[in-house]
């Protein structure tokens, strides 16, 4: 019984040690986990990790609804908020990288 319970806390430990990943549960979280999984990357991966935001934010944006947001319109900003953080959540430095990287290539194969 002792080891099945000391076997269980391992687990628990071993699974808060991971990456850090993007919290958009609130725009604080969002902004102190996206420092935070900044950071956790190796300096030569920053440039590709903040790159990747852009690629993803603009994926999940329709011109319409930038245009809605950029004249103003509160429920157009909420909106674009809420895509970008719902694409970002959960994800470490890496998966943003990567799914970047996705998106690019679909991009390209449908030219």
């Amino acid at each position: 019984m002792k080891k099945a319970v000391a076997v269980i806390l391992l687990a628990f430990a071993l699974t808060g040690c991971g990456e850090p990943k993007i919290d958009g549960s609130s725009e604080q979280a969002f902004q102190t986990s996206m420092q935070k999984v900044r950071d956790s990357l190796a300096e030569d991966k920053r440039a590709a990790f903040n790159d990747a935001i852009q690629v993803i934010a603009f994926s999940q944006v329709s011109m319409k609804e930038l245009m809605q947001a950029g004249s103003g319109d509160e429920g157009g900003r909420a909106l674009i908020d809420k895509k970008i953080k719902g694409a970002l959540a959960g994800k470490t430095g890496e998966e943003v990288i990567d799914y970047a990287h996705k998106i690019k290539q679909e991009r390209a194969a449908n030219q």
